[in-house]
């Protein structure tokens, strides 16, 4: 099991003009093991180019933040890139993120 610490983005609607609201990304860094890696080619009918999928699990250990904001997680940085949280498993004291595809949206302003 490979260990992990990383940042997750957390994004949160903010209204920038009256009426205008914005996804707001804040990254936090979490602590943890890669519990299953593994990557994927998908042939994609509508574009030249494959998509690359992977199936990994990180487990990260369950801070007050990442408890409270479990519904705003939306990716993590793993391997220079960020990936897509599709599924989020609460074991006590511990998160389970299992990671998707690459995450295309907003991301943290540096």
């Amino acid at each position: 099991m490979a260990k992990f610490c990383g940042p997750i983005g957390y994004s949160t609607r903010v209204e920038t003009r009256r009426g205008v609201w914005q996804d707001s990304i804040e990254e936090h860094i979490a602590y943890g093991d890669v519990e299953r890696a593994m990557t994927q080619w998908n042939a994609n009918q509508e574009s030249t180019n494959d998509d690359l999928n992977i199936n990994v699990q990180v487990s990260i250990v369950a801070d007050p933040f990442a408890q409270a904001n479990l519904r705003s997680m939306k990716y993590v940085r793993l391997m220079g890139a960020n990936w897509k949280i599709t599924k989020i498993e609460p074991r006590h004291p511990r998160l389970i993120l299992t990671l998707g595809g690459v995450y295309n949206g907003p991301t943290a302003q540096t």
